[in-house]
Order: structure tokens, then C-alpha cells, then sequence
């Protein structure tokens, strides 16, 4: 008998919903303090996936300048390196709503300060000053399950991503279509060509 044989197969189960829990966490502590991926989980993996202690751990390091600025992409709303402009553009748009390039003219309108983004986008949309076509449509849910699920994940991507189909679909590949995991590959890849890009 193999050793993997005494396992119960619902430890693997286990294992998967695990690992899929912790991508959920990265992603959200990415999003709150960020910090690169890799510093992120780095945190949360040594406070046991713990999300309080891992944001106190933070918060305590931050406040006492502990913390490297390289450690992050975006950093009390001012720090921004030039390569991750990328991932910065993807989650405005994702917390937006709005399209790629909106949201991209948005950040650097405000010297890519986050903080003064959002202050600004927040105050616009309560004045109704920002115009409908700024937003993607939201019209109609996309089938992710269903015979065109491919097709609907390739466009949903493009939209979120400002990347062409074609180059929505290689990424997805390349992320075996692992939504998050290609969200992180396009936000930390170099040298995109222009032409990669919708018009």
C-alpha cells in the first residue's frame, strides 16, 4: 500500500478549499494594505492565516516605519512604482466599476495617489458628474458555467483588464484560467505592447 493510500481522500478535498480560502485572504490583505503579493502572504503566513492578528502584526510594523516602501505597490496612498501601475489600474477599475482607461486617467489625474482617487471618484459619482460611459456595462450576468463559459470569462478579462480578447485569453491560459492568478500575472507583467490593448 502507498503511503498516499492511508490518506482519506477528504484531506485532499480539504486541502483544496484550504489553499482556496488562503488565495481569498492574500487577495483581500493585498487590496487592503498594499503590499506585494509576496510580502502579503509572507505576513499571513506567519500569523497562521489569522486575519486580525496578521492586520495588527501590520498596523503595529507600518506606524513604526518597519516596513520597506518596496514592500508595496501602493503605500499610505503615495508610494507607486512605475511597474505595478498595472495591478493599480486593474483594482480601481474593480472597485469602480469603471472601464481601464477611465479608471487609469482617474489615478494619474491624481498622481496615483489611491487615497485621492478614490476621495475624488466617490465625490463625483455622489454629483452625478461622472458620465454612464465611463462605466462598463453591467447589463446581464456572465454564464461562467454554462456552454460559452469560456468565451464570457475571455470577455469578462478583456473588459476588467483593458486587454484585447486575444490577450485576455493567453493570459487565462497561461493561469490555467485561474481568474485570480491571472489578475496577478497581468498586474506584474513588463513591456505589454500597445498594441495589446483595446483601442
Amino acid at each position: 500500500m502507498k503511503a498516499e493510500d492511508k490518506i482519506p481522500r477528504h484531506f485532499f478535498l480539504n486541502m483544496g478549499k484550504l489553499e482556496s480560502i488562503h488565495d481569498e485572504l492574500r487577495d483581500k490583505f493585498i487590496e487592503v494594505t498594499g503590499m506585494f503579493e509576496e510580502y502579503a502572504d509572507k505576513c499571513l503566513r506567519e500569523n497562521n492565516w489569522d486575519w486580525a492578528q496578521s492586520l495588527n502584526a501590520f498596523n503595529f510594523l507600518n506606524s513604526e516605519g518597519q516596513i520597506p516602501p518596496q514592500c508595496f505597490y501602493r503605500h499610505e496612498g503615495q508610494t507607486i512604482f512605475p511597474s505595478n501601475k498595472n495591478m493599480m489600474v486593474f483594482e480601481f477599475a474593480s472597485m469602480t466599476n469603471m472601464c481601464p482607461q477611465w479608471a487609469e486617467k482617474c489615478l494619474s489625474d491624481m498622481k496615483w495617489s489611491w487615497q485621492d482617487a478614490e476621495a475624488i471618484f466617490k465625490k463625483m459619482k455622489i454629483e452625478n458628474q461622472i458620465p454612464e460611459d465611463f462605466f462598463y456595462s453591467t447589463n446581464g450576468d456572465y454564464d461562467l458555467d454554462g456552454p460559452n463559459a469560456a468565451a464570457d470569462f475571455i470577455k469578462k478579462f478583456s473588459i476588467r483588464s483593458g486587454l484585447t480578447e486575444d490577450w485576455a485569453r493567453k493570459i487565462l491560459e497561461d493561469a490555467q484560467w485561474n481568474y485570480n492568478q491571472a489578475r496577478r500575472d497581468f498586474a506584474y507583467m513588463k513591456d505589454i505592447p500597445e498594441d495589446a490593448f483595446i483601442p
